[in-house]
């Protein structure tokens, strides 16, 4: 009893610690419109609209693993600027003391965790500390690991149920969990059903089918009563035979952004390269034991072989789909970073004190690097001066191209929406991503313009404008009347 006491007090500890740590960090970066939205998207469910009712939002809804957390906030707390970097560290925070906790807690697998979840590399931090980046997915999926490891050694139907519900939400809300527990934990039970007979694995499948099915009866509900829209993306093709090299390509210099391992083009006498170089080195080590520890425990259980599989299974996904475009797509690859230390861990790969040793000096090494990048100052950034220059005009509601728009909403006292500027067609209109019905119906007196297109279709549309404000390398056009836009 006193063990478990002194165990979660270290839990909360290391969880208050890593929420701070994680929070100086990620208040560093400038949310983009694509974060804002997000903490918009929550303000909105905290003043009522539960649904996101007249809502367009992206790719896949992120409702129960990310939106529903900054409503609670904006409920419970207030809607501010605090969300933008509070909300992610809390949940990565929680990533890394679960994926500690999956990998057995041993000391000796320390460095993997350091180096793939604990400790960033600042490329890393762009893909994980931000708003509305499947962070929260990530939890979900870890959380599920935990029950179904409880559930396979105490046969606990609390543990059962947990996972049922927390997948079934997770599904609802974010695709990505599909590859990430659904196909996992199908495949290695059907597998080990036939192998073991044991009732244990049909009654984990059969929770896993009902998870999925109750999340498609719950998108169906949605659909049928007026939720937000989902515009999507096509559904993800094969590679392209002329892409396979590039696929390759970004892979590979994603991945070693991603590990802070891209020494290439940096001098030797620069510290930062040198660092590199020994991150280089680590990430080299770590694909070798779990590529050491997939061998060893992929045939040992159930849980083993579907997080072995939930670990490597985006790779091939990243390889041989059209998904691919710049390094920055590597954020499909986060899952490897995150279970690969747990893949260690709960292998005998990682024993003993050299191991101990080599964590206490990555831990080290990586904490000094984070600490040795300067503070950027944000203060100039053309989204603060918009802000600046709008409330100094007293302007409260209009229009910007989507970069420029949620980014510059994230206090809530102005409301700019983005609009589509179609440059083929020389129109404006509404750009229904990320975006509310309301805005454009609600209207705005000015529009925030990018450039010399921009402007002459803006003129084209709306008239010219009473006042012209310069801003950076932008112009804002100020009405004497209410704009406003048919969605429909």
């Amino acid at each position: 009893m006193t063990l478990n006491i002194k165990k979660t007090a270290i839990y909360i500890i290391g969880f208050i610690f890593l929420t701070f740590f994680y929070a100086s960090i990620s208040k560093q970066i400038l949310p983009s419109s694509d974060a804002v939205s997000g903490l918009l998207e929550g303000k909105d469910i905290a003043d009522g609209n539960w649904t996101l009712s007249g809502w367009y939002l992206s790719t896949v809804s992120f409702y129960f693993t990310d939106i529903i957390w900054y409503g609670l906030a904006s409920k419970v707390f207030w809607y501010g600027q605090y969300q933008a970097y509070c909300i992610p560290a809390i949940m990565y925070s929680m990533v890394t003391l679960m994926t500690f906790y999956l990998s057995k807690e041993r000391l000796s697998s320390l460095w993997a965790i350091s180096f793939c979840v604990a400790l960033p590399s600042g490329f890393a931090v762009l893909n994980v500390l931000i708003p509305v980046i499947h962070v929260g997915t990530y939890v979900s999926m870890l959380f599920c690991f935990i029950m179904l490891d409880n559930f396979s050694k105490t046969r606990s139907l609390i543990s059962l149920s947990l996972y049922i519900l927390v997948l079934a939400l997770a599904c609802f809300s974010d695709d990505i969990i599909k590859l990430l527990i659904i196909a996992p934990v199908a495949i290695s039970s059907v597998i080990f059903i036939v192998k073991t007979k044991s009732p244990k694995n049909l009654i984990i499948l059969v929770a896993t089918i009902f998870a999925y099915v109750a999340s498609k009866i719950m998108t169906m509900y949605a659909r049928a009563h007026n939720w937000y829209i989902l515009p999507g993306v096509p559904d993800p093709t094969f590679v392209a035979f002329d892409d396979i090299l590039n696929n390759l390509y970004l892979f590979v210099k994603g991945f070693l952004l991603y590990s802070g391992a891209f020494f290439f083009g940096k001098p030797p006498s620069d510290i930062t390269a040198l660092i590199s170089v020994f991150c280089f080195v680590v990430m080299i080590l770590l694909l070798i034991l779990v590529a050491m520890s997939v061998k060893e425990i992929f045939k040992t259980s159930m849980i083993n072989m579907a997080i072995c599989i939930a670990c490597i299974i985006m790779i091939p996904a990243y390889l041989a789909s059209n998904r691919p475009i710049d390094e920055w797509t590597i954020r499909y690859i986060v899952p490897f970073f995150i279970l690969a230390p747990v893949v260690i861990g709960r292998s005998n790969n990682s024993r003993g004190w050299k191991f101990i040793a080599l964590g206490v000096v990555t831990t080290f090494i990586l904490f000094c690097s984070i600490y040795m990048h300067e503070k950027k100052d944000n203060s100039n950034d053309i989204i603060n001066q918009i802000k600046h220059t709008v409330r100094q005009n007293n302007l409260t509601n209009g229009y910007a191209s989507f970069w420029f728009a949620s980014s510059a909403s994230i206090d809530g006292d102005i409301s700019i929406a983005p609009i589509d500027v179609n440059r083929g067609l020389n129109i404006l209109a509404c750009n229904k991503w990320l975006s509310k019905n309301y805005w454009y119906e609600r209207g705005g007196n000015f529009i925030i313009t990018d450039d010399e297109v921009m402007r002459n279709i803006t003129i084209k549309e709306i008239g010219n404008p009473s006042k012209v404000i310069d801003v950076g390398d932008k112009k804002i056009f100020v009405y004497d009347k209410n704009i406003t836009f048919n969605c429909n």
